[in-house]
C-alpha cells in the first residue's frame, strides 16, 4: 500500500510539474520584465525634466517611450530562447552565436539569475549602436565627430616632444586607460622629455625608458605635459 500511495503522488507531482512547466512566452517575459526595469530605474533617476543627460532619455524625447518598448520587444524575440527538459525548463540567451543560461523555469515560474546582467550589457551596445545611428551619445554630442576629432590629434602630433611637469613634489602617475578612473602606482617625478605615441580624450600614450632600462607604458593627462615648441 505504502508503495502504491508512493507511486501516485510522484505520477501527480510529475503531473504538476509538466503542466506547470513554463512557456517561451513566459521565459521572455521574465526576461522582458527585468530588461524594462532596468531602463524604467534609468528614467527615473535622471528625471523627466532632465532626459538630455541620459542615453535612453534622448531616445525616447527623440522616438517616444512607445519605440523604447518594441525595442526591447525585439531583442527579446531575437535572442531569448527555452530549453524545455519537460519537468523545467531553461531561459536561453543567444547572442553573436554565444548561448548563455540565465534563468529557470519551474513550477509556472522564471527565475532569472545574476547572469542576465553580462547579457544586458550587450543589449545596451545594441543600443548604443543605435544612438550611433542617431548621431547622439552619452554626452549629447557626435560620436563620431569626436573619433575625427581624435584621429586628428594622433595624426597631427607629428612626433611633437614635450616635458613631463613632474618633480619630486608633483608626481605624474600613469593611467591604464585615456581617462582619470584607471590610475597607476607608478608615476614620473622628475622632467623627462617623452614623445607621445598617440593622444586621445586629452592624455598622450607614452612609452618610456629611463636611466636604469626599466621601461613603463601608459597614459599621461595632456595638462601635465608641456610642449618644447614652447621654449
Amino acid at each position: 500500500m505504502r508503495y502504491l500511495v508512493v507511486i501516485l503522488v510522484s505520477i501527480v507531482v510529475l503531473g504538476v510539474l509538466i503542466a506547470s512547466n513554463p512557456s517561451l512566452q513566459d521565459h521572455r517575459v521574465a526576461v522582458k520584465s527585468k530588461v524594462n526595469k532596468i531602463i524604467d530605474n534609468e528614467l527615473s533617476s535622471k528625471g523627466s525634466n532632465d532626459f538630455g543627460n541620459s542615453l535612453l532619455g534622448k531616445f525616447a524625447f527623440l522616438v517616444g517611450n512607445a519605440a523604447i518598448a518594441d525595442f526591447v520587444d525585439d531583442i527579446v524575440r531575437e535572442n531569448v530562447s527555452r530549453k524545455n527538459y519537460l519537468l523545467f525548463s531553461l531561459t536561453s540567451i543567444e547572442y553573436k552565436g554565444d548561448s548563455k543560461l540565465v534563468g529557470v523555469g519551474i513550477l509556472g515560474n522564471v527565475i532569472i539569475s545574476s547572469q542576465l546582467d553580462n547579457a544586458i550589457y550587450q543589449f545596451k551596445q545594441k543600443f548604443e549602436n543605435l544612438m550611433d545611428d542617431l548621431g547622439i551619445n552619452e554626452k549629447g554630442n557626435d560620436r563620431k565627430q569626436k573619433e575625427r576629432n581624435d584621429n586628428y590629434e594622433r595624426q597631427n602630433n607629428n612626433g611633437r616632444q614635450y616635458i613631463v611637469n613632474a618633480s619630486s613634489d608633483r608626481k605624474v602617475h600613469f593611467y591604464n586607460t585615456p581617462d582619470y578612473s584607471s590610475m597607476r602606482k607608478s608615476y614620473f617625478d622628475t622632467r623627462e622629455v617623452v614623445i607621445p605615441l598617440q593622444i586621445e580624450n586629452g592624455f598622450a600614450y607614452l612609452v618610456f625608458t629611463n636611466s636604469l632600462n626599466q621601461t613603463s607604458k601608459g597614459w599621461i593627462p595632456m595638462e601635465d605635459l608641456e610642449s618644447l615648441s614652447d621654449y
